[in-house]
């Protein structure tokens, strides 16, 4: 069948080029006709890589909210040197495949950060 294209602007939100977006776009190239009406990607935060740092972090900051155990939060940070050192392997190779799909499989049109 002949269908129309509609014209298809992808808008990346904060952290989901690292958990969905860049998975989509491996598998875009089983649909062909989907990729032809693509026309242009909007980040409106660039890629970042985290450290588990930033996780405990940010649970440090929801004590304040939330009724986060002061104890939990300091387990947290004295186990960050060792999940850092056993799971950093799996970190970097993670890390390597996103930015090799991010930079291969590149949606055709403008992208724009902003």
């Amino acid at each position: 069948k002949n269908l129309k294209c509609v014209s298809v602007i992808v808008h990346v939100c904060s952290g989901a080029s690292k958990s969905i977006f860049y998975q989509m776009l491996e598998q875009l190239d089983s649909y062909p006709r989907l990729k032809m009406c693509m026309r242009a990607t909007v980040y409106e935060s660039g890629p970042v890589d985290f450290k588990s740092s930033r996780g405990v972090q940010f649970m440090k900051d929801a004590t304040r909210t939330t009724k986060v155990p002061k104890l939990a939060v300091s387990a947290a940070f004295a186990a960050l040197p060792i999940l850092d050192t056993v799971l950093l392997p799996e970190f970097e190779r993670q890390r390597r495949r996103f930015w090799r799909i991010l930079v291969e499989k590149r949606l055709p049109g403008p992208t724009l950060l902003i």
